[in-house]
């Protein structure tokens, strides 16, 4: 199997919740650049109620100037699984708590670049269940049919990586 290994690395920049890398690695018999963002571990939830209509947020995104259409999903805290955070970011962004959880599998966010892993989950028969969400997100929910799904990424409306793969996965 090739691998890269590094010679050098050093730290760029380091945030609340990425730090930025610089490698030398060795790629065959030359050296090359990298650079890494790391991470921490997210989750996506792709909740369905029931009616069998699935749970998408809009909120603001900096990087594009403009609200994006995605199911809920946030960052792991420290001392946090990824189910317990699945959970907790549900009830955060929709107000609603699932009794039945499935692991519908892993993402990796830009391979290229990134070590950022999104772990998926499937959730199903909801309740009203609300939990006070982050100060500075700024969501709509949203619910919509399978029909209306496809509509959403045939127009362009929704094209969210973490939230097609969601899509994806469960249909496999």
């Amino acid at each position: 199997m090739y691998t890269e290994p590094t010679l050098n690395k050093e730290i760029i920049f380091e945030g609340k919740i990425i730090k930025v890398e610089h490698h030398e690695v060795k790629s065959g018999d030359k050296t090359a650049q990298r650079e890494i963002v790391r991470h921490v571990p997210g989750v996506c939830i792709l909740a369905r109620n029931e009616d069998n209509k699935i749970f998408f947020v809009s909120q603001y995104r900096k990087p594009f100037e403009k609200e994006i259409l995605e199911l809920p999903a946030g960052k792991v805290d420290e001392g946090e699984d990824n189910l317990q955070c699945a959970k907790r970011e549900l009830r955060e962004e929709t107000g609603y708590s699932a009794a039945d959880w499935k692991l519908l599998g892993k993402y990796y966010a830009s391979p290229g670049f990134t070590d950022e892993t999104v772990f998926i989950y499937e959730a199903w028969n909801l309740k009203w269940d609300p939990l006070k969400g982050d100060e500075d997100e700024h969501l709509k929910v949203f619910e919509y049919s399978e029909d209306e799904i496809k509509s959403l990424v045939k127009t362009g409306r929704l094209s969210d990586g973490k939230s097609l793969a969601a899509l994806f996965l469960r249909s496999v």
